[in-house]
């Protein structure tokens, strides 16, 4: 392990009272990378009262730095984190996260210098292992940011970024590392890259999967939303994502009580979301991307006597098969997108069933 100099590198990973998380974590980064050697790992714990200091000192000869002392919450000790790092690159690995055998071996097989390098990212709430697929660096549009982010456990952030940024957002209790990501990629306009593999397991039982703070996490979604998208669009993911929790509930206890009703269910779905994703007409289409790149209020009502603008916009929506790509490009999709949230996440649970 290389403790000195400027490792490839640094493994940034926070802690509190978790010390049977930490164990794997460590024993993912420090025991089972025996092919790769250009990385060094930071450990940030938060002043735990249990067994979380006998896992720090049977690895400390292996650990570049730590410390274990209370702070001002997961972001506040992202960022002490990275104070003590010197690798060019960073990666976040909470505790409970690992990277599989071999896994840094690989990454760096691939040459890169972009900002930020992404890949796929298999996630666990303690039962079971799902692949979660991350968008190629095509998929990675405006559009998908409003109502998705990457997995910080398998992004590599180059150092330098991350200081011009300012580092993780303290004020965010929740959601600071989809805010990062957010300015990096629309913000500061940073170099992307998609490696297709995955090397790393999240655990969702931390505080950002965590149900109970999802209208908490929503509101910083809609806060730090805004800046990029303007109120409208910021305000539409903040009712979509509170919808999506209620309509979710209330169709998934019909469905286990009429399994019969599936099919139904399907085509239903289907329809409201093509409907209201699709249904926009030329003039609104127009509006919507004037108004979003001004930053003003939507326009949704053309003025009294002005006749419809027919230009290529209506021919987009007429001819979606042809112009998919252009679409997932305007303001237009993005909201439709959000607004039919609830609808779209129902019908994936569905589609399979």
């Amino acid at each position: 392990m290389k403790l000195r100099g400027n490792p490839k590198l640094s493994i940034v990973t926070i802690c509190y009272n978790n010390a049977d998380g930490l164990a794997m974590t460590l024993d993912s980064t420090l025991r089972k990378q025996r092919d790769y050697s250009d990385y060094e790992q930071i450990v940030v714990d938060g002043g735990s009262s249990d067994a979380t200091m006998d896992v720090i000192r049977e690895y400390q000869d292996r650990i570049a730095w730590w410390c274990s002392e209370p702070d001002k919450g997961i972001y506040n000790a992202m960022n002490k984190g990275v104070e003590h790092a010197n690798g060019e690159y960073l990666l976040f690995l909470n505790s409970g996260d690992i990277i599989m055998e071999g896994a840094l071996a690989k990454i760096f097989a691939n040459e890169f210098d972009e900002d930020i390098v992404y890949s796929d990212i298999y996630t666990t709430n303690g039962n079971e292992r799902c692949l979660v697929k991350s968008p190629s660096r095509e998929e990675l549009t405006p559009a998908y940011l409003t109502i998705n982010t990457l997995p910080h456990q398998a992004t590599l952030i180059r150092r330098e970024l991350h200081d011009a940024i300012g580092g993780y957002d303290e004020s965010m209790k929740i959601s600071a590392a989809p805010k990062f990501i957010l300015d990096a990629v629309l913000g500061k306009k940073c170099t992307v890259r998609y490696l297709e593999m995955a090397y790393s397991l999240f655990d969702r039982s931390g505080i950002s999967s965590d149900i109970k703070r999802l209208p908490d996490k929503l509101r910083e979604w809609q806060y730090f939303m805004r800046p990029h998208f303007g109120d409208k669009v910021a305000t539409a993911f903040y009712k979509a994502k509170i919808a999506e929790t209620f309509v979710s509930r209330h169709v998934i206890e019909y469905i286990s009580q009429h399994p019969e009703k599936i099919q139904s269910v399907r085509r239903l779905l289907d329809s409201v979301t093509y409907r209201i994703k699709h249904g926009l007409n030329a003039q609104q289409l127009k509006d919507l991307d004037s108004a979003l790149r001004d930053g003003n209020s939507l326009l949704w009502n053309k003025q009294k006597g002005e006749k419809p603008q027919h230009d290529h916009a209506e021919s987009r929506i007429s001819n979606l098969e042809a112009e998919v790509a252009s679409l997932k490009r305007s303001s237009a999709y993005r909201v439709g997108m959000l607004i039919t949230w609830p609808a779209r996440k129902l019908y994936r649970i569905f589609v399979s069933a």
